[in-house]
């Protein structure tokens, strides 16, 4: 399933794009209307992922202070009565109920509030001042990846539109931008196929993975936070993600010989990246790198031609991420469609139920 949403998300990217001022034009001039000088996006997992690494091109484009926050994190300081505010609330599914609860409360201490899902009827819309739908079409497996990248792209074209309409970039400008997704998107597909081969190529090792590290540049956290949370989900081993910065302030003591490390070189400190590739390949030969341009690449390194585009990189490199995620884990016996306990989200209350 995981390939099939995989194939499908250029097309879908492509036309959320064609129909972006319709869906965001009027709401954004009723946001710059009203003033808002504060915006908080909020969701849990991939929601607060695809929040997490598309915040500061937001900022860049509307000027205003943005937040990602998880929805236990929104309490009444956030809500200063001297500022404007717009909670986001994202769930693709549009039933998580602490996504609609952190709305709620953004209500009650006077924010405006807005719901981001792929699903028309979400719970979500019933405390949304503004709606922002997510054009995805379904995704009925578990782990989502046409929804991250739909979910990106939805947050990055509301930017664009209330910065057009609060006068921070031009229709150049925005026109630049657009041009330039469209650039990333045209290269969406090869990266998905060229991925495929390269895990297959390294499957006899990946399948044994026990412990595995995924490490970035800042320009990349959302994504290895994302890769992680998938990678945990879809290989059930014990899995967590880095800023390289973060990483070598005491992470990198907990390395051995048996330790996987996956690292995104987006080419961002490059230097310095490089000599912790050289460090960490002294400690174990479980080391994959996914990038443009490496240096001393091996069998185990993705060395692909990415668009990098400092704003839109963030479509590309979690790609390959994705297909390991769907290659993977049948190797390792187990069946990625199952879920532990299905039940769970009933038990322990986390969504809407109809």
């Amino acid at each position: 399933m995981i390939e099939k949403y995989l194939n499908e998300t250029p097309y879908i990217l492509k036309e959320m794009i064609k129909n972006e001022k319709e869906l965001f034009d009027n709401k954004a001039k009723e946001i710059v209307n009203n003033k808002i000088m504060h915006i908080i996006l909020t969701g849990s997992g991939t929601s607060y992922h695809a929040g997490l690494i598309s915040k500061e091109f937001l900022m860049k484009v509307t000027n205003l202070y943005v937040e990602v926050l998880y929805p236990f994190q929104i309490n009444k300081f956030i809500f200063k009565e001297c500022i404007n505010s717009l909670l986001i609330g994202i769930s693709q599914e549009g039933a998580s109920l602490s996504t609609y609860k952190a709305m709620e409360f953004a209500k009650k201490n006077n924010s405006y509030t807005a719901s981001m899902s792929a699903n028309e009827d979400a719970y979500i819309n019933e405390e949304a001042d503004y709606i922002f739908r997510i054009n995805c079409g379904e995704e009925l497996f578990g782990p989502k990846t046409k929804g991250y990248h739909a979910t990106i792209l939805n947050i990055l074209l509301l930017g664009m539109r209330i910065g057009l309409n609060n006068g921070t970039i031009s229709d150049e400008e925005h026109n630049s931008y657009i041009n330039d997704i469209n650039n990333t998107i045209d290269n969406m597909s090869s990266i998905i196929n060229e991925s495929k081969q390269w895990i297959l190529n390294n499957s006899d090792e990946l399948k044994l993975a026990h412990d595995l590290k995924l490490i970035g540049s800042k320009d990349n956290y959302g994504n290895v936070m994302e890769g992680a949370l998938k990678i945990l989900e879809t290989f059930c081993c014990p899995t967590t993600g880095y800023e390289f910065e973060e990483f070598v302030h005491g992470i990198q003591n907990s390395i051995n010989k048996d330790s996987y490390i996956i690292l995104l070189n987006s080419g961002k400190e490059v230097s310095r990246i490089n000599t912790l590739i050289e460090i960490l390949r002294n400690w174990t030969s479980h080391v994959f790198i996914i990038g443009k341009d490496l240096q001393n690449k091996t069998s185990k390194d993705f060395s692909f031609k990415f668009i990098n585009n400092e704003n839109f990189l963030i479509f590309e490199y979690i790609l390959p991420i994705e297909m390991m995620c769907h290659i993977i884990p049948p190797l390792r016996n187990y069946d990625k469609t199952l879920l532990k306990d299905p039940m769970i989200s009933k038990k322990m209350e986390s969504k809407k139920v109809i």
